[in-house]
């Protein structure tokens, strides 16, 4: 298992994973702080989670499946980790006895934490992974903003937009959220106080640019993820 203690490198590792190395199955779970090394060892027992590339390479030319496992901290919960199980589509066609089978694998769209994962149209015209936040997290901010620029209160206005910039990282998709957001949130302050929008800025939201490779990747050089 790769354990983060930052939350970005996980969601990268875990985009790379779906988008270039084809785990699209998965599963995820909460567990305590001090159980993560327990656990770790029983999924790479189940799972081959700690095998070497040359082994992942020779079963996935015999149709067998392969995993990856990462951790990283859950948000508030200083002494609770999450951890995600990713699978390559093989797992699909795992004998009925193994643990790959008795696993509930999913299929839909990948989340962690805050996060969910998605295809998303990019303005030069192509498509990229991108992870977004999950739609009842952006909608919470929304609402909370709104009251803000209702009351008038410009510093609190402030604090929550800046707070945002360092609580969520701001992936492709999770900046377009934003961004639309504070274009509302800025319309709505102009229409009820007629005053400069205290909030920060939508068109200076900072962006996150590259990734660092996993070992053995290749191809480090494309944009199919961002």
């Amino acid at each position: 298992m790769k354990t983060h203690d930052n939350l970005t490198n996980a969601l990268e590792q875990i985009l790379l994973l779906v988008a270039r190395w084809d785990h699209q199955y998965w599963v995820s779970f909460q567990i305590s702080q001090d159980k993560l090394e327990a656990k770790a060892a029983s999924i790479a027992e189940q799972f081959g989670t700690r095998l070497p590339a040359w082994k992942r390479q020779d079963r996935k030319q015999v149709g067998l499946p392969n995993a990856t496992a990462v951790s990283a901290p859950v948000l508030g919960a200083p002494d609770q980790r999450q951890i995600i199980i990713l699978a390559t589509a093989q797992v699909q066609f795992a004998h009925p006895d193994s643990p790959w089978a008795r696993e509930r694998w999913l299929s839909r769209p990948v989340e962690f934490g805050n996060y969910v994962m998605v295809h998303e149209p990019r303005a030069r015209g192509d498509a990229a992974w991108t992870w977004r936040l999950q739609q009842q997290v952006i909608d919470g901010l929304q609402r909370y903003l709104t009251s803000l620029v209702k009351a008038g209160k410009s510093t609190a206005v402030r604090a929550e937009t800046q707070r945002w910039l360092k609580v969520y990282t701001l992936f492709g998709g999770v900046r377009r959220q934003i961004r639309r957001v504070l274009l509302s949130a800025r319309k709505l302050w102009q229409a009820c106080h007629g005053s400069a929008w205290p909030g920060i800025s939508p068109e200076e939201l900072p962006v996150k640019i590259g990734f660092r490779p996993m070992q053995g990747a290749r191809d480090e050089g494309k944009t199919d993820v961002v």
